[in-house]
C-alpha cells in the first residue's frame, strides 16, 4: 500500500507531463534541431509552461515542506552543490549517492531537500516525495525531476526516478524549446548515454520502442522513445529523441536524446513489473505487457537484442531507423 500523498502527487505529475506533451506547438521562427541537406525536418518543439486553470499546477506547496534539522541552500550555493551531486560517481542503480534497497528514505530526502531554493515543485518529507529543479547555466535550463518512493512497511528507498531534459527560452512569455543536442546536457549525463549504458552493462533483458506525435498535429512523428530494461541490475533507462520521417523511414538520433531512469533493487523474478507499476503508471507503456503503441525492438526495427547491442554499444553516431509502416498511421 502506497502513501496517499505519493498517489496524489503521481496523479498531478502525470497530468502535468501529459499536458506538456499534448500541448507542444511548433513556432515558425524556431530553427530545426537536425540539419540535413535537401531534407525537410521538423522544427524544434516549444513547450508552454503555463498550464490552464482547470489543470492542477504543482509549483508551490503551502505551507512549504520541512524536514527536521535540514535547511535549504542559498540559490548560489545550491547550483554549485547540484553540479557536485550530478557528478557523484556510483554505478546504477545508485544515482547521486542514493541506492534503492539500501539508502534510508530519510537520508535520500535529506540529500535532495536542500535544493528547494531552486525548485519549482517540492513535496519531500522524511518518507520520500519528489522535487523538481531548474538548473540554469549558459542560457540553458536543465529541467530535473527526482522522485523517491517506498512501500508503507519499508524505511528504505524502493524506487528512485530521475527525469531530465534541456530547455531554452525562444520567445517572450513562458515558451521553451527542447534542446536535444545541448552540449551541457550531454556532458552532465554522458555516463547515461545509450552507448555508455550498453557498453557498461551489457545486453538488456528487454528493449521496447514507440513513435509518438503531438496530439494537436497529425502530419509527422515527433518523438522516438526507447526503453532498455535491466531488472537484474536494478534499472530501466528511457531515451527520448527528436523524430523525423524521410521517405517512409522514421529517424531518431539517440546520441542526442534525453534520458529518464527508474532505479530499484535488482530483481530476479518478473514480479518487479507489477511492483514498479504500482509506483509509476508511466511504465504502463511497457508493463505488464507492451501497450498497443509500443513494440519490442524486433517488431519495431526487425532487429534482435544482440544485433541492437552490437551496433549501438559502439561509439558511433548512428541514428535509429524504423519503417513508418510499422506504426499506427496516426500522423497520416
Amino acid at each position: 500500500m502506497l502513501y496517499r500523498k505519493k498517489f496524489v502527487f503521481l496523479i498531478i505529475f502525470t497530468l502535468k507531463s501529459l499536458f506538456l506533451i499534448s500541448c507542444i506547438t511548433r513556432p515558425n521562427t524556431a530553427e530545426p534541431l537536425f540539419i540535413l541537406t535537401e531534407t525537410n525536418l521538423p522544427q524544434a518543439t516549444s513547450i508552454p509552461l503555463n498550464l490552464p486553470t482547470d489543470t492542477p499546477t504543482p509549483t508551490k506547496i503551502t505551507p512549504p515542506p520541512t524536514i527536521s534539522g535540514v535547511s535549504t541552500f542559498l540559490p548560489e550555493k545550491a547550483y554549485l552543490e547540484l553540479e557536485d551531486l550530478l557528478k557523484y560517481n556510483c554505478e546504477l542503480p545508485c544515482f547521486a549517492g542514493i541506492t534503492p534497497g539500501e539508502t534510508l528514505l530519510i537520508d535520500a530526502s535529506k540529500t535532495l531537500f536542500p535544493f528547494g531554493s531552486i525548485s519549482d515543485w517540492n513535496s519531500l518529507y522524511e518518507k520520500g516525495g519528489a522535487i523538481g529543479i531548474d538548473y540554469t547555466k549558459e542560457g540553458l535550463i536543465l529541467n530535473l525531476f527526482f522522485q523517491i518512493d517506498s512501500s508503507r512497511n519499508s524505511n528504505k528507498v524502493q524506487l528512485f526516478r530521475v527525469f531530465s531534459q534541456a530547455l531554452q527560452k525562444i520567445e517572450e512569455g513562458s515558451y521553451y524549446q527542447r534542446m536535444y543536442d545541448a552540449k551541457l546536457y550531454h556532458e552532465v549525463f554522458s555516463k547515461y548515454s545509450l552507448q555508455r549504458i550498453l557498453s557498461t552493462h551489457g545486453h538488456p533483458k528487454e528493449i521496447y520502442m514507440t513513435v509518438e506525435i503531438n496530439e494537436a498535429e497529425y502530419d509527422s512523428p515527433d518523438f522516438v522513445l526507447l526503453w532498455l530494461v535491466y531488472p537484474q541490475k536494478g534499472f530501466i533507462a528511457k531515451y527520448t529523441a527528436n523524430a523525423y520521417e524521410v521517405d517512409g523511414i522514421v529517424h531518431g538520433c539517440l546520441s542526442k536524446a534525453f534520458v529518464n531512469l527508474w532505479l530499484f533493487p535488482p530483481y530476479k523474478i518478473d514480479l518487479y513489473k507489477e511492483e514498479l507499476l504500482a509506483y509509476d503508471q508511466e511504465l504502463a507503456y511497457i508493463f505488464p505487457v507492451p501497450s498497443p503503441r509500443t513494440k519490442s525492438i524486433s517488431d519495431g526495427m526487425n532487429m534482435t537484442i544482440d544485433e541492437f547491442y552490437q551496433i549501438y554499444s559502439q561509439p558511433i553516431d548512428k541514428c535509429l531507423e524504423t519503417p513508418s509502416s510499422n506504426w499506427p498511421n496516426w500522423w497520416r
